[in-house]
């Protein structure tokens, strides 16, 4: 995650500084000198667990599968509108997959619109 003061005077120089750093070989370079230090990037990963020790290597490889929320102040709720799509359209098994699927993200996005104009 790159993150700036909006206010910031030289803004597009952090965010250039920021970019450099989690380069694949930037952050191996800098995470390899320290114990316990895992890249920013995960394009690093791989070339860290050859050289880490093997307790490590397993924790290292997983990071490929790493995955984060969304960080959106009503993730929760847009997370629940998209499960129920998803029960609903498995749930409609009078109508062919294709219309279900359909009208299920229909549904979905109409709410998640709701969900993203109270905003």
């Amino acid at each position: 995650m790159l993150a700036s003061f909006r206010g910031s005077r030289q803004k597009e120089m952090a965010l250039r500084l920021a970019r450099f750093l989690a380069e694949p070989d930037r952050a191996l370079e800098a995470t390899s000198a320290g114990t316990g230090v895992l890249p920013a990037s995960i394009g690093s990963a791989g070339a860290l667990a050859q050289q880490a020790t093997p307790l490590e290597r397993p924790m290292i490889l997983q990071l490929d599968d790493l995955h984060f929320a969304p960080n959106h102040a009503v993730w929760d709720s847009m997370r629940i509108a998209i499960e129920d799509g998803l029960a609903q359209a498995w749930a409609d098994s009078a109508a062919p997959p294709e219309s279900s699927a359909a009208r299920a993200t229909a549904a979905v996005n109409r709410r998640l619109a709701q969900l993203l104009s109270r905003r």
